[in-house]
């Protein structure tokens, strides 16, 4: 528990505040209770916890400059911790002894951390500071607004304020599991939430699909190796008309031999015919200069004689080259007659097309289908893996939904309780419902009235207390005056018994119960008044002379 706080700047009337193990009160007395320094107190003691409301006091920095808090914890029956916490350095705190020699410096957070651990609130799935900016409810803080009793500021998400329930509750392992677990399956936990289940791909489908690849598989390596008459029964054709077809083909392939042949033989008569004519009689003269013995008449026989031979050949020959043209001609008409009857009936050329079209056409189509059933395996593999992943993080969900539904209920059941006990059984507990979306609605059935609002955070704060154990409650006089008097002596009885240290603030004194009066006086660590200040002095009215 927190033992003292001891500042150089209070003045000697309350240099060093002490306080007790259970309801500790910070009073105004007298008839002005306002501007006293009570809420400042408050703040004072959140930041010896860590907290930094404090710090936010610029006009107290401008008036009184940097101080130092001394401050003592103890914790059942170890020897007292001393500290130090400075406004120059407030990311730090010093640990101390009694006589103020430090021992050490540690960060905030591992000061905080500590503190947990010394209470044994270190199960609890929250921080210190989460603590203090739920539960330290201090005048002009965020979590004093009665329209949001659960949350730490207005702006903070449903989601935000549930998960710190869960946590608060310790059950901060659900939801590490879940993020953790989301993270790794790159699966989004608020739309596993939210999202219906996805329409799987069947084995079915994908099974038709293979059958309907594989015959048509079968249908292409049929059509490739059927035999021709196969072939021109596939694609529409008689074994007459066929017959036809290759009986003109049978029919070129002979005369195109017989044209080569007849091709060859008039080359050949063409060439016979290009006889060179006997030589000339000038020629004979110069050979007869070397042989003056050669006869010319003799030499003019023979010539003649050579004559009348070629004159026969060449007229052979150029018969022999007209019949062979004439034959060679009707050959060529034949060939050309064939071909434009095997053209004009396009059985080979139709054939050989369709076949390459109908091949082409089963390809592309196979083609097609085992894409599809490609995709639609692939398709059906990712179904399954986000399946598996969402069927994960869904059973996470389902169990963090049976957790937000024990929280409830626990809430609801201890709220009910403590209302009971605050204010008697006519009037209607607070009561939460959370929704496995985490949304939630927070307050009493009938009565949205502001003094049922605080009503509802109070009690709302006491449950907590009780369930969860946290170190340590603040509640501001704007909040406790909010109550009837009987109502503030049950919740100043509930204080006392609770079993925690409870801060609270309450001014003007007189207005309270003469049995509120005397134990809120009983309880007092601190008594303000306007002649005895926080730190001494107002800086809020004006000085003699009417200026500030």
């Amino acid at each position: 528990m927190l033992l003292s706080i001891e500042c150089d700047k209070f003045p000697e009337t309350h240099r060093k505040i002490t306080f007790g193990p259970g309801l500790n009160t910070v009073i105004g007395v007298g008839e002005g209770g306002h501007a006293i320094g009570k809420s400042t107190f408050l703040r004072i003691i959140d930041f010896v916890f860590g907290g930094n409301c404090y710090l936010k006091e610029e006009e107290i920095l401008r008036e009184i400059g940097h101080h130092e808090m001394y401050f003592a914890f103890q914790f059942g029956d170890k020897a007292p911790l001393y500290f130090c916490r400075k406004t120059t350095d407030p990311d730090n705190v010093i640990s101390c002894d009694k006589e103020r020699h430090v021992i050490e410096t540690t960060s905030i957070s591992k000061f905080q951390r500590t503190l947990m651990e010394n209470f044994e609130a270190n199960r609890i799935g929250v921080s210190l500071n989460d603590i203090s900016e739920h539960f330290f409810r201090i005048y002009r803080r965020m979590n004093v607004l009665e329209q949001y009793p659960l949350s730490a500021k207005p702006s903070e998400k449903p989601e935000t304020t549930v998960n710190f329930l869960i946590r608060l509750f310790r059950y901060a392992d659900i939801l590490n599991q879940i993020q953790s677990t989301a993270k790794e399956l790159h699966v989004d936990p608020s739309k596993v939430r939210s999202q219906t289940p996805e329409q799987m791909i069947t084995p079915e489908e994908i099974d038709d699909l293979q059958k309907t690849v594989d015959s048509l598989k079968t249908r292409l390596k049929d059509t490739m190796e059927k035999n021709e008459a196969a072939q021109t029964q596939l694609f529409g054709y008689s074994p007459r008309a066929m017959d036809q077809a290759n009986k003109m083909r049978r029919e070129l392939t002979g005369l195109a031999d017989q044209q080569s042949r007849l091709n060859a033989q008039l080359t050949a008569i063409q060439k016979s015919m290009e006889i060179k004519a006997p030589d000339s009689m000038e020629d004979f003269e110069d050979l007869q200069t070397f042989f003056p013995e050669i006869s010319m008449q003799k030499y003019e026989a023979i010539s003649s004689f050579h004559n009348r031979i070629r004159e026969i050949l060449l007229r052979e020959l150029g018969r022999e080259e007209e019949r062979l043209k004439k034959l060679l001609a009707r050959c060529e008409h034949e060939i050309a007659r064939l071909q434009t009857s095997l053209e004009e009936s396009g059985t080979a050329r139709k054939m050989s097309t369709q076949l390459v079209s109908e091949c082409a056409s089963l390809m592309n189509t196979i083609s097609r289908y085992e894409a599809q059933l490609q995709e639609l395996i692939t398709e059906r593999n990712q179904q399954l893996e986000r399946a598996a992943a969402k069927k994960q993080i869904r059973d996470l969900l389902n169990q963090e939904r049976e957790i937000m539904q024990t929280i409830e209920n626990d809430l609801n059941t201890t709220m009910g309780r403590i209302n009971t006990f605050l204010i008697g059984e006519t009037e209607r507990a607070p009561s939460i419902h959370i929704t496995a979306e985490k949304d939630f609605t927070f307050g009493i059935r009938g009565n949205s009235s502001e003094a049922a609002a605080f009503r509802s955070m109070v009690v709302y704060d006491l449950a907590i207390l009780q369930l969860c154990d946290i170190p340590s409650l603040i509640h501001d006089s704007n909040i406790l005056k909010r109550f009837e008097d009987q109502q503030l002596d049950q919740l100043l009885t509930f204080y006392e018994t609770s079993g925690h240290q409870i801060f609270v603030a309450y001014d003007r004194l007189s207005a309270a119960s003469e049995n509120a009066r005397e134990r809120l006086l009983k309880y007092a660590a601190l008594k303000l008044s306007e002649d005895d200040l926080l730190f001494g002095r107002p800086w809020s009215k004006k000085k003699t002379g009417g200026k500030a």
